[in-house]
């Protein structure tokens, strides 16, 4: 008999497991609750990570034909770029070439408007802390207590 156990050791254990079940339902029950918990996860944790695996693998074909298209379009736009220069505007090179100047007096108006303009904005500016001045010197004065005005005017405040 000893010589049966020590040659399957693994059914012995298992038989013996069965057993400590058998003696211990309630126990034995949670205990498989929690490991078929546990193997649903696992499960599902294969599952998402064979559908990650699948889209990646279908995605990949799809952005380097995205890629391919776009390489292809740039080297186009280049060719008819050129091609366009070389035919169209090989007759007006020397219009290219000229720089375009503006002429003094069109520099000199828009300065003088440039400094009009920040005239008139700083004039605004210096009325606007006018007003913005007595209208504290007014929130003050109604803030402050009657007595205190009183006070301050007898004072000299």
């Amino acid at each position: 008999m000893s010589d049966l156990l020590g040659q399957h050791q693994l059914e012995f254990q298992v038989l013996k497991l069965l057993m400590w079940a058998i003696e211990h339902p309630i126990v034995s029950f949670i205990a498989f609750i929690v490991i078929a918990v546990v193997l649903g996860k696992i499960v599902k944790l294969i599952d998402r990570f064979i559908e990650i695996a699948g889209l990646s693998i279908l995605k990949v074909p799809v952005k380097l034909i995205r890629v391919l298209i776009g390489w292809i379009f740039q080297v186009f736009s280049k060719i008819f770029d050129f091609l366009f220069q070389r035919i169209f505007l090989k007759g007006n090179e020397e219009n290219q070439t000229l720089p375009i100047i503006l002429d003094p007096p069109i520099n000199e108006s828009l300065e003088q408007q440039k400094h009009q303009r920040l005239l008139e904005i700083s004039s605004r500016l210096e009325a606007i802390r006018e007003e913005q001045t007595e209208l504290l010197q007014e929130a003050a004065n109604l803030l402050t207590p009657p007595n205190e005005v009183r006070e301050s005017v007898k004072s000299g405040k």
